[in-house]
């Protein structure tokens, strides 16, 4: 009886393990994190993070606020009850927090102040008045909080859950762009119209003197340093009079005390002043690349926001600590492998994305920013596009400043760059591909200067090449032999057997012209396109043929080759498999989030897959089994004893295949490759249960049921 028990298990675990191998998890890598942090505040529980929607992260985690309760090292997502939108200001008062909206529409219905009440886990929109703009900052005075919006003074007197407009400034007609509070006295900045003080509680205003538009103010008793565009200024009585300190020649954003240090965040990084304002040192040029947003000190550390995200120093600036993990995920627009190393560009999508080169040498488990010492980018950058030859990357960036692109090239693994792509013509490049000492760039666009641009100086200087291209947009370049290939768009493909310097038009057979990829295995070359699937050519390009049996999403826009798998990535969202050169193809797509998948990438060990809004996965190579395909590996194996309590024997296994023992989930517990056809496993240390033991051979597998008692 026990023995036909165990059979009918062993059955019915043989035939869960077959889906599992075919169903196996995808394994969502998390980060790079980051996003544009526009302001911190503190409730004494924890410390609150305010994301802008100039964020590179995808639809749906842009902007928002993150909360950390270990002084930043870590941040959760605190936004049931917030809209989808970035925040200007956020703001902790007694027991509440507020949290104000940014939006190009102030009538929008989600925009607005909102209030939680429960430490940021919950979030309630308040009662916003008729007319009011963007609210840029809060400050509070007996019992009242006031908010400067670029319409004019809004304030609330029952903490926040609703507001009302203060017509004693211009209501609809003045623009405010901060207020703050020297003792008893409210001072408010209006953009190019001076400087407001009320010391009525905001009852009656009056003008004082100063410079106007500071978006930044500092107040230490009576003293008071602001913020007027580049310009430092100081007040000794509650700012009744002013004079100028400095002009640190860039917009400053922000402006805190610390102690006896005053430090100034601008549009190009951090200054540190020790003595009042006279004279500033300018705070790590390789961290801070980007503009600061803010300023905040809680208890013996420091705080910046920035368009990259987070940092923290406890040494007054000294040093710092990048502290983005958990804030908002930034958005993978370029991703390559080269053996266990990752490289990731962001940034590329959204007209205000700020992105960065990231490296993971762990499968994507940590991301490291690479690119700190690029202080000559300007306001952030968009990575389109990144190529990796040995020691040497070259990446292609858009510039935060005018949308310009440029090439940037490092000969150290990414420890430095420098600036390159001389002769580019500023145009967005997204693909590249090093053949020989040659590296080529294709753009997409189909403008005078677009199409396929070619270096014989590691990225030094570019030149293009485009004779015989008749269509310059080009989404794919790839090598076979001495041969060249593009994909483009609308023109289909093109091949050079001149390392570029001549192109003829190869697309017989092909009835999809709008070609997003290609690749090649063995003597096959491949094209993705977008609507036709993919079609392969056995002649190198002259004649094609549609390989589509089981390819049910025919948007096909990234391909891949390891080995004799042949992966393909769709839109909408698709990973799909054929192990016989492109004849069949077996879908592998469960478990993966996102809207569409844009970039495949294989290692030694596992399959990278990068998908828009949700950014990289991996998978173990040995988990792509295709349906039909389970007891083929030509050696069979035995295992005992089985049941057993620890040590099972296995004989019959052929050197230098796969081994992989899978639990109920088809999650790999234990893998090794053998180096004698007959040994012992040890399973002693999995908990009791049923497991699949997997041999695995050039994409072929077998499989035998053990039980750990």
């Amino acid at each position: 009886m026990r023995n036909k028990l165990l059979l009918l298990s062993s059955i019915a675990t043989f035939m869960l393990c077959r889906t599992c191998v075919t169903e196996a998890q995808w394994v969502q890598d998390p980060g790079p994190f980051g996003g544009s942090v526009f302001r911190f505040a503190s409730d004494g529980t924890a410390i609150y993070a305010g994301l802008g929607n100039s964020a590179s992260a995808g639809s749906g985690s842009v902007g928002n606020v993150y909360r950390s309760t270990d002084n930043g090292t870590t941040w959760s997502a605190s936004t049931s009850g917030l809209p989808s939108l970035g925040i200007w200001a956020i703001y902790a008062s007694g027991g509440n927090l507020l949290a104000a909206t940014t939006s190009v529409d102030s009538y929008s219905p989600s925009w607005g102040a909102y209030r939680s009440t429960d430490h940021g886990v919950t979030w309630a929109q308040a009662t916003m008045p008729n007319i009011a703009g963007n609210i840029l900052s809060f400050t509070e005075l007996g019992g009242t909080i006031f908010a400067a919006t670029d319409y004019g003074l809004i304030y609330t007197t029952d903490a926040g859950a609703t507001w009302q407009n203060d017509t004693t400034l211009g209501q609809g007609t003045t623009n405010l762009a901060s207020i703050t509070k020297v003792g008893t006295t409210l001072l408010a900045a209006v953009w190019n119209g001076g400087l407001q003080q009320s010391t009525d509680t905001g009852k009656t205003w009056t003008t004082r003197s100063g410079y106007g538009s500071e978006r930044s103010f500092s107040v230490s008793g009576t003293d008071l340093y602001a913020a007027s565009q580049s310009q430092i200024q100081f007040s000794s009585d509650s700012g009744a009079h002013w004079t100028s300190k400095v002009d640190l020649k860039s917009n400053v954003w922000a402006l805190t005390l610390k102690g006896s240090n005053l430090f100034a965040g601008t549009s190009n990084g951090a200054f540190r002043s020790t003595d009042n304002g006279t004279t500033w040192t300018e705070l790590d040029t390789n961290l801070f690349r980007t503009r600061i947003y803010d300023i905040f000190v809680s208890g013996t550390n420091l705080f910046i926001g920035s368009a990259s995200g987070a940092y923290r120093s406890s040494d007054d600036g000294a040093t710092w600590d990048v502290i983005n993990y958990g804030l908002a995920q930034e958005q993978m627009s370029s991703l390559v492998v080269d053996d266990t190393d990752l490289f990731m560009g962001t940034g590329a999508f959204g007209a205000n994305a700020n992105g960065g080169i990231f490296h993971s040498m762990d499968k994507g488990a940590n991301w490291t920013e690479i690119d700190h010492n690029v202080s000559f980018v300007g306001t952030g950058m968009g990575v389109t596009a990144l190529s990796v030859n040995g020691s040497s990357l070259f990446a292609t960036f858009r510039d935060g400043v005018g949308d310009w692109y440029q090439g940037l090239r490092s000969t150290d693994r990414g420890k430095t760059w420098q600036i390159a792509g001389t002769g580019l013509g500023g145009i967005k490049v997204t693909t590249l591909l090093v053949h020989g000492t040659t590296l080529f760039a294709g753009t997409a666009n189909t403008g005078a200067n677009s199409g396929i641009y070619r270096s014989t100086d590691s990225g030094q200087n570019w030149h293009l090449a485009n004779n015989g291209l008749t269509t310059v947009w080009v989404n794919a370049i790839v090598e076979s032999g001495t041969n060249l290939f593009v994909g483009t768009y609308g023109g289909g493909v093109f091949r050079s057997t001149d390392n570029g310097a001549n192109w003829s038009e190869v697309n017989d057979g092909l009835t999809s012209f709008d070609v997003f990829s290609l690749a090649v295995k063995g003597s096959y070359l491949y094209a993705g396109t977008n609507s036709g699937g993919v079609f392969r050519s056995s002649d190198n390009g002259d004649n094609w043929m549609p390989m589509n049996t089981g390819l049910t999403k025919p948007g096909v826009t990234t391909m891949t080759v390891s080995g004799t798998k042949l992966f393909a990535g769709t839109n909408p969202k698709g990973v799909y498999l054929s192990t016989d050169d492109g004849a069949s193809w077996t879908e592998f797509s469960t478990g993966l989030v996102g809207s569409s998948v844009e970039t495949l990438a294989a290692s030694s060990t596992d399959l990278f897959v990068g998908v828009y809004n949700t950014n990289v996965w991996h998978r173990s190579l040995s988990d792509f089994v295709t349906a039909g395909v389970a007891s083929t590996v030509s050696t069979s194996f035995e295992l005992s004893p089985n049941p057993t309590t620890g040590t099972v024997n296995i004989r019959g296994v052929e050197i230098g295949t796969h081994l992989s023992v899978l639990n109920l989930l088809g999650e790999t517990v234990l893998e090794l490759t053998p180096r004698s056809s007959d040994f012992s496993l040890d399973l002693s240390r999995l908990l009791p249960g049923t497991y699949c033991v997997r041999l695995l051979d050039d994409g072929k597998s077998e499989m035998r049921i053990v039980v750990r008692e």
